[in-house]
């Protein structure tokens, strides 16, 4: 569970299913696939700086990603006892890998494409809609920027959380797990800015280990 908070948003927002083209709202008004969105955020790239809590433990986060999404990193700093640690979240394709940085280790593992941790905002179906139960709930300030308000309920993994939405990004998540409760949210955002095709590569001298998908 220590990684959730910034895996949430590594994975938030993903491969949800395009089965329609339409930007109309329903009686939820929930708008769902917008024909005009170009990828999973509505930015080309931005460099993102958030803190997390996850069991009383504050995690530091930052999040890279560059082609609208497409590529993705989150790096996860959390200090227990004076000692840090820094976990890096690299997403490419349909694969997460989860590298710790102290010891050079790290696992790969098979995103979860019809999880609640890959809904795509801006791309949300009836299916989906109905799948993990979103509802719209107004909107809310974060870090400067208006976010569309979700909540979200998935009775099969006893999870419930709340998503403050921007271009597709969550800026702020307050969730329920199992009765372990996460919350994250945004304090500034470097939109469009230039990063380098290394941050978005495994670092050299990573022993990765493959694991079953969503393990």
């Amino acid at each position: 569970m220590i990684l959730f908070a910034g895996l949430i948003l590594s994975g938030c927002s993903g491969g949800a299913d395009k089965t329609k083209d339409s930007k109309d709202a329903d009686s939820t008004g929930i708008a769902k696939n917008n024909s005009e969105v170009k990828g999973r955020y509505g930015l080309k790239s931005a460099i993102i700086f958030m803190k997390s809590k996850t069991m009383g433990m504050e995690q530091d986060l930052v999040m890279y990603f560059d082609d609208y999404g497409a590529k993705q990193m989150t790096e996860i700093t959390v200090e227990v006892m004076g000692m840090k640690s820094q976990t890096i979240a690299l997403q490419d394709g349909d694969y997460m890998y989860t590298i710790d940085m102290k010891t050079k280790t790290g696992t790969k593992t098979k995103l979860e494409k019809s999880g609640p941790d890959n809904v795509n905002f801006q791309q949300l179906t009836d299916e989906v809609i109905k799948k993990f139960n979103i509802k719209k709930a107004g909107t809310g300030e974060v870090a400067g920027r208006t976010c569309e308000k979700f909540t979200m309920e998935v009775a099969d993994s006893k999870m419930t959380g709340t998503y403050f939405i921007w271009k597709g990004i969550p800026l702020k998540t307050e969730a329920s797990i199992g009765g372990i409760s996460v919350s994250m949210e945004v304090t500034r955002i470097d939109e469009n800015a230039a990063i380098a095709a290394e941050k978005f590569k495994i670092p050299a001298g990573v022993k990765i280990v493959e694991t079953a998908e969503g393990k």
